[in-house]
């Protein structure tokens, strides 16, 4: 197998592993493509569905990852499948990742920062270069006026298991 398949396999094996921590919020739906080029993932978390937030709200969203054949040299596309209102989320669905792609970064990665970005995480989301200005102006209204609505709800994952300890020992 040639390093850039083995990518997109260990990619898609960490996007699994994620699912796994997040105990289930996070679950690899459809791959397109042996080794993949296309990977759909529901996202179980909270998040905005229209500008009626708090109480318009969608607890499952649906993301597509798409695989150029420069991949991992460019960077992903990230597409939401299920209708979101969020600034950095532009009207056709299409995530605004931000500006620099580092080809070390894996898809699990990404599947974390979009999770960031919809659930409003204020580390991540960026409102003051927005990908769609009206839900940036709704969110920064929003918050003013009701902060506890954000984050919309907070990423809690399993801890990795936490590597045994290395003894160094004369005895055999």
């Amino acid at each position: 197998m040639n390093p850039l398949t083995e990518r997109r396999v260990q990619d898609l094996a960490k996007i699994k592993r994620l699912g796994e921590r997040a105990r289930g919020r996070i679950a690899v739906c459809d791959t397109l493509g042996t080794p993949p080029s296309e990977i759909t993932v529901a996202l179980n978390y909270k998040t905005a569905a229209s500008a009626r937030y708090p109480v318009d709200t969608r607890d499952t969203t649906r993301i597509k990852i798409v695989l150029s054949a420069r991949y991992p040299f460019q960077e992903p596309v990230v597409d939401i499948l299920d209708p979101v209102f969020n600034p950095n989320v532009y009207p056709s669905g299409r995530v605004c990742l931000g500006k620099k792609w580092l080809a070390t970064e894996g898809l699990d990665l990404v599947v974390l920062r979009v999770v960031k970005i919809l659930t409003f995480d204020p580390e991540i989301l960026n409102d003051w270069a927005p990908a769609d200005m009206e839900a940036a102006r709704w969110y920064k209204a929003l918050l003013a006026t009701t902060p506890a609505a954000f984050p919309s709800e907070k990423l809690a994952l399993e801890e990795w298991a936490a590597p045994q300890k290395v003894l160094w020992s004369e005895k055999p």
